[in-house]
This record gives structure tokens, sequence and C-alpha cells, in this order.
């Protein structure tokens, strides 16, 4: 099973990943502070796509086993991964909108636990159906792959039940980081100011790569194997082709 530990080690592993990071968080801050006018809310688009794109090109890069795992500042390229890996989800997302829309009307109001958890599992169904489409897609970057009903269909559970064991162990990690922040910054700085801003900023980029390495060895997990066994089919394929022409 994709590991946290093993995503967050690979992660602090790469030489000048620490400083990406630092870097990447600067963009991330502005469009957090930036105002509610037509211009920053323009600016802050483009930030959310290529904050996306950076998340799928460290995920494919991984895959396709690159030397560098978090990237540069290549914006070209990962605003135009961002924006197809926005396109190939557009169509699973909006059908995780409308099913989340049904769930609005299952109320069970003299339970509220068994009513919370059941939100909760199906919040974490319906958030499957997009990120099932997205691990498809950072493997070859190709939108088309994404409409597989039978590559998707395979993975789909797989994506479930990881992405939800990971949210638990990304939430509890969080709050061991994070709440040590908080006893810092109550005690010696205190939350007004940029300092505190930035580095939240800094955290959700160092989440966002080591998410995106997390996906990748999920995605890695589910389709290599059957990948390999179609590899295998259509160069047998190929094989039985070239020795019919030869009889």
């Amino acid at each position: 099973m994709a590991s946290l530990i093993e995503a967050c080690d690979n992660t602090m592993k790469e030489p000048f990943a620490g400083i990406k990071v630092f870097l990447w968080a600067i963009p991330v801050c502005m469009f957090f502070t930036a105002g509610a006018n037509l211009v920053n809310q323009t600016i802050g688009m483009i930030t959310l796509i290529l904050f996306f794109g950076l998340c799928v090109t460290s995920s494919n890069n991984i895959i396709t086993k690159k030397p560098v795992l978090v990237p540069g500042i290549n914006f070209f390229s990962m605003a135009l991964n961002g924006i197809l890996g926005l396109i190939s989800m557009l169509p699973y997302g909006l059908v995780a909108w409308f099913a989340y829309w049904g769930t609005t009307f299952i109320q069970i109001p003299n339970l509220p636990v068994l009513n919370d958890t059941i939100h909760i599992t199906l919040d974490l169904l319906i958030a499957s159906i997009p990120l099932t489409a997205l691990a498809i897609f950072v493997r070859r970057l190709n939108p088309l792959e994404v409409l597989n009903l039978k590559k998707y269909s395979y993975g789909f559970g797989e994506v479930f039940l990881s992405m939800s064991y990971f949210l638990v162990r990304l939430a509890l990690f969080s709050l061991i980081v994070i709440g040590f922040l908080v006893y810092i910054f109550s005690l010696f700085i205190g939350f007004e100011n940029s300092l505190w801003t930035y580095l939240i900023c800094v955290l959700a980029v160092f989440y966002l790569i080591v998410a995106a390495n997390f996906f990748a060895q999920l995605s890695d997990e589910i389709y290599i194997f059957p990948e390999k066994e179609e590899a295998k089919v259509r160069e047998q394929e190929e094989i039985r082709k070239i020795l019919t022409k030869h009889e």
C-alpha cells in the first residue's frame, strides 16, 4: 500500500526540494492575501491552475522515474498539465457534484453519529470519483485515457480505500505539526502577521507535494500490473501478425 511516510521521505530527500517549496509558497501566499477585485481574482485563478499543475507534474515525474520530484518554475508546462488535468476530471466532477447534491437528502435526525458516519463515507466515495480520473491522467498526461471506463472501474475501489486511509493519517500528522506551530506562535509571535500566513502556505505546498508523491505510488500500485499485461498482449499480437504475413 502507498505510504505517507515514504511520500514525506521522498519529498525531503530530493536536493533543493525545500528551497522549491519555499519559493512556490510565495505565489500561493499572494493568492490567499489578494483582494476581491477582478484582477486579483484572475491572478488567483491562474495560481490555482499552476498549483494543480504542480501536483500533476510532480506525480508524473515520479511515475516516469524522472530525477526531479518537485518541478521548477516552468509555468507553461505546469499550466498546460493543470488545464488538461481539470478537463480530464470535469465529466467525473459533474457526476460527483450531482451525487453530492443527492446525499443532502439523506438525513437520520434521531441518530446523529450514524448520520455523520454515513455522510463522511459517502463524501469519501464521491471524492474518489474525480480522483480516480486523476490517477489515470497522471500516468501519461493523456485526457483520452480517462474515458476508458474499464480502466476507471478497475481503480475506483482502490482509490477510495487508499485515499480515505491517507486522509486519516494526514489529519493526524497535521494535528501534530500544526498543533506545534500554533503553540509556538501563540506563546511568542501571535497570528496577525505575515510570517504565520507564509508558513501556512509553505505547509500547504509541502502537503501538495507529499500528496502528489502518495498519489503517484497509488497510481502505480493500481495500474502498473494491468498495463504490463496489456503491453504483453499487444506484443504477442504484433508477433502473431508478423508471423502471419510470412506464412
